[in-house]
């Protein structure tokens, strides 16, 4: 006797997530997720226009839904220096981190996310007035 044909799964939305209540919500990952994660980097500035992060020009280019890829862009600015003159450390381990967020954010359907851990091998100097792409 062959086994029948399995039932067909029902299909689940590519985003999914339980909001703070517990309910499970569902949303539309390529319907304006890069003006979703525009609107999140613009609120960090018009939010806490104090904050770290908010001195920060990030901009977010691309998302790839088949790879589940972003692409962001930011412009090593003077104000992102260290004292000889190219991009500071912790600066730049802030725009990883910064980038990471609002892409799990976007992927989550603006769940708010935290980093537990982050480690940053650094290659080279970055020096200033760069374009710097974080994919």
């Amino acid at each position: 006797m062959q086994p029948g044909p399995k039932a067909a799964r029902p299909a689940i939305p590519l985003g999914l997530f339980s909001d703070p209540s517990g309910q499970k919500r569902a949303f539309n990952l390529e319907q304006n997720i890069i003006q979703h994660i525009q609107n999140t980097l613009e609120r960090i500035h018009t939010d806490a226009p104090s904050s770290f992060a908010s001195h920060i020009p990030i901009q977010a280019l691309s998302y790839d839904p088949n790879t589940s890829t972003f692409l962001y862009r930011v412009t090593v600015i003077p104000a992102l220096a260290n004292l000889w003159g190219i991009a500071h450390g912790g600066m730049l381990a802030t725009i990883f981190d910064t980038c990471m967020g609002c892409s799990v954010r976007a992927l989550c359907g603006g769940a708010i996310s935290r980093t537990v851990s982050l480690s940053v091998n650094y290659l080279r100097p970055v020096p200033l007035e760069r374009m710097l792409y974080v994919q």
